[in-house]
């Protein structure tokens, strides 16, 4: 009888992993798979959705912070320890980000995750940016100053600088 139960019970787990799965991937409008990618990588790294990062209103830092305090539920501190920097610049940040949109971010369009990771670096926020998704998401200046709504100029600019500070 035990057996059985623990069997019935793990099922609805599956059950209701699937439709919690199935609601995520309906919502940001992934697929099922990628979904379940995501949830493995979570483990592993902290990612952000690049949808974000198309607020006209905020920086890239700002925007970062706020969906990180926001949406990942993350104190100052956890998040200053994440970006390696300051707690009071993180929380002056994320003031800033709530005065110019005090909204939550829509979701809209194609999206990409990347890692919070890479905005650790000695680089600028849209140089870390630019530089991880023409590198390791194999996407063109063009392709990705689109996915950032940001202007192809100033996300080569930033690219091409990275390139730079990186090699130094």
């Amino acid at each position: 009888m035990k057996r059985q139960n623990d069997t019935q019970s793990m099922g609805e787990n599956l059950d209701l992993a699937g439709v919690f799965i199935k609601g995520v991937s309906e919502k940001y409008n992934l697929p099922f798979n990628e979904v379940l990618e995501l949830l493995k990588k979570k483990e592993e790294k902290l990612l952000v959705p690049t949808y974000i990062f198309r607020e006209k209103k905020l920086g890239i830092l700002e925007a970062l912070t706020k969906h990180l305090k926001e949406d990942g539920g993350l104190t100052y501190h956890k998040i200053a320890v994440i970006l390696k920097r300051d707690d009071r610049v993180v929380w002056t940040t994320y003031n800033k980000a709530i005065k110019k949109k005090k909204e939550s971010f829509s979701i809209a369009g194609q999206s990409r995750w990347v890692p919070v990771s890479i905005f650790t670096e000695n680089l600028g926020p849209l140089e870390s940016l630019s530089k991880y998704l023409v590198e390791n998401s194999h996407l063109g200046i063009s392709q990705a100053a689109r996915l950032l709504d940001k202007n192809p100029k100033s996300v080569s600019a930033c690219y091409l600088r990275s390139k730079i500070k990186s090699r130094k």
